[in-house]
């Protein structure tokens, strides 16, 4: 798996399903996921063919498992659904590292160094978390309380949203910063600037409960 920068990923998946098209693999679509790596799970987004909106895929389970049955899972799913990057939300501040941040990055590692994500020619990167979408906030508002549990279990899908609201239009990541919280450019990121794509005010998808999280 291939760190690359916030801008490029959305290019290397429409590069994949060009390839695809070529290949005419008829109903196979390229897709991104949203990773939002908490304490006891992995919470994952995925974004919709054809739209440039994110759906809770589900969770993969980190509490008292093994770094190589995770690896395994997320290859397993990765495959199923024909991801071409993966987008890691990133905890931290707008001038110095956030440790949280550091322990994500170091868990991406171990991932990596795994080697069960090799072979699928995925790419990945990071967002900082404060770049994530509001959206999902925003249908829970009338939610009774508890809702918290919710926002997590569908905390990829805000990750990935903010993700594509910045960079799923050709010109709207242009000269826009990075937001993977290596200190270069990030800062220029105009947040709130941009608007929700029509798609993400049209189309809601379903939300994850904790009755139907667990993919594995």
């Amino acid at each position: 798996m291939k760190y690359v920068r916030p801008c490029s990923l959305f290019n290397v998946m429409i590069k994949k399903a060009k390839e695809m098209e070529k290949r005419e693999a008829v109903g196979e679509f390229s897709c991104l996921f949203g990773l939002n790596i908490l304490e006891d799970f992995i919470s994952i987004g995925i974004s919709l063919n054809g739209r440039r909106v994110a759906a809770s895929y589900g969770t993969i389970k980190i509490k008292d498992q093994n770094i190589y049955n995770i690896a395994h899972d997320l290859r397993c799913h990765c495959f199923a659904e024909n991801v071409a990057g993966i987008v890691v939300g990133l905890p931290g501040t707008l001038k110095n590292e956030n440790p949280d941040g550091a322990k994500v990055k170091s868990f991406v590692d171990r991932l990596c160094n795994t080697g069960k994500l090799e072979g699928l020619d995925l790419n990945y990167t990071y967002l900082e978390e404060r770049f994530a979408s509001k959206l999902m906030e925003k249908r829970l508002e009338f939610w009774p309380p508890g809702k918290e549990w919710i926002l997590e279990l569908n905390s990829g899908v805000g990750i990935l949203e903010g993700y594509l609201d910045l960079y799923g239009d050709a010109d709207a990541g242009a000269g826009a910063g990075d937001g993977d919280g290596d200190g270069d450019g990030d800062a220029c990121i105009p947040v709130g600037s941009l608007p929700l794509p029509l798609d993400s005010l049209c189309y809601l998808p379903p939300l994850l409960t904790a009755k139907d999280h667990q993919l594995t």
